[in-house]
């Protein structure tokens, strides 16, 4: 099986692609775009939902740092809720959606990234 190139695309509202080879690690960039929110109650939400019969891993990255980890596993969505950061900074975002394997099993099906939500 062959990838299917999609690792390095924008993260816009959906991709879904494969992972391979086996030890491969697919990075997805993306801008949170700052919305004024006087509650400071804006939620970014990315969903990973793995191809059945494994487990993945979705991290979330600012410049290099985890912001927050979710495993999906048998494909069953899991979901990576991230709380606004700041209130009051005019401030946009560029994070790093970073799909990775888990465990033994690998396979050359396809697996579903999504983001809604701002900050």
């Amino acid at each position: 099986m062959e990838s299917d190139g999609a690792a390095g695309q924008v993260l816009g509202e959906r991709i879904v692609a494969n992972l391979v080879p086996s030890d491969a690690v697919d990075r997805y960039p993306f801008r949170v775009d700052h919305s004024l929110n006087l509650f400071c109650d804006n939620v970014l939400k990315v969903d990973l939902t793995a191809p059945a019969g494994t487990t993945m891993r979705l991290d979330v990255l600012s410049d290099g740092e985890v912001l927050g980890t979710v495993v999906s596993t048998d494909a069953v969505k899991a979901t990576l809720a991230l709380d606004q950061p700041d209130c009051f900074g005019n401030t946009n975002r560029d994070l790093v959606a970073q799909v990775s394997w888990v465990g033994e099993r690998r396979t050359g099906e396809s697996y579903v990234l999504t983001r809604s939500g701002l900050w």
